[in-house]
């Protein structure tokens, strides 16, 4: 995986939660839940990994600052309990997120941005990555019990609420939440739904203040759940190489095709492609070229 961090919200299988980017405890302990020999959510390993590597530089950077000196030699006065810098793992991974919410009384707009370092978005049947990312940011009418406090009209009033991307990543982390809570069997099962998705990819979700908001994102590591349901099967990544692309499965890598990838019809060892069309998990990662005219050249993959 290519150096870098990111903190997802930590919802088992791709359940939502209000804040991205915290997961509750400390390394310790989310390093417990990975040390053994269990059934794991990709997204989760790649959320603890990541969260694991900015706690190890944020901590390095405060025993510098109460050391007294910073790397560059230079005397660091900030307060002890200030807010930790980013590190490069949020440079890399980071974007911001603007939660609008629009009172259908006063017409006033409130507004209140969120860091993110992934995005988690619902899938449908026969669908794509840009139809999924358009569900991201549809207008949410909030009404009923959910009213919204207005602090104009000092009172709860039916509103409009939705999430646009003010600030892009360098590095776009996308999940598809395939695993689903059913309340009628009491258990997750998956969705395995057609999932279409480019080799280039432009966010058009963007707010009207956003930052750079033609950045072409360029696909370069894919990563694909095959098995029938959260409690069992095998992560297997697809990587872009130097122009090639690289199937890794457990220690055996190969060269790979990518059409099928894209039309959700990879092939596995073993394993009949139309087995796996049923029971494949599209893509958890994929990143981007730092600018809208210069391709990255690091691969980013996980199993």
């Amino acid at each position: 995986m290519a150096a870098g961090g990111l903190v997802a919200g930590r919802g088992a299988h791709g359940q939502h939660k209000e804040k991205h980017g915290d997961w509750p405890g400390d390394s310790c302990s989310r390093g417990e839940l990975f040390d053994n020999y269990m059934q794991q959510d990709a997204h989760e390993f790649l959320n603890y990994l990541l969260n694991t590597i900015a706690d190890i530089l944020q901590e390095e950077r405060k025993q510098e600052k109460q050391n007294g000196r910073l790397p560059n030699g230079n005397i660091d006065s900030e307060n002890n309990n200030s807010t930790p810098d980013p590190t490069w793992v949020h440079e890399i991974f980071q974007g911001t997120l603007t939660n609008e919410t629009r009172c259908l009384t006063c017409e006033t707009i409130s507004s209140k941005d969120e860091d993110f370092l992934d995005l988690s978005v619902d899938v449908e049947q026969n669908t794509s990555i840009t139809h999924c990312l358009r569900g991201f940011s549809n207008t949410e009418t909030l009404c009923s019990e959910y009213k919204y406090y207005c602090e104009e009209c000092r009172s709860k009033q039916e509103a409009h609420k939705r999430m646009k991307v003010k600030k892009l990543p360098m590095i776009l982390a996308l999940h598809l939440k395939r695993f689903k809570y059913m309340d009628q069997l009491h258990r997750y099962t998956k969705l395995s739904y057609r999932v279409v998705f480019p080799l280039e990819l432009r966010l058009f979700n963007t707010s009207g203040d956003a930052t750079n908001p033609d950045r072409m994102y360029d696909l370069v590591a894919v990563v694909v759940h095959c098995g029938s349901g959260p409690n069992r099967g095998h992560y297997i990544a697809i990587v872009k190489s130097h122009d090639f692309w690289l199937l890794f499965d457990d220690d055996i890598v190969e060269p790979a095709h990518l059409e099928p990838v894209l039309h959700n019809k990879t092939s596995h060892r073993n394993e009949k492609p139309s087995h796996l069309h049923r029971n494949q998990e599209q893509p958890l990662l994929t990143t981007t070229r730092g600018s809208p005219h210069a391709a990255t050249t690091t691969p980013c993959s996980h199993r």
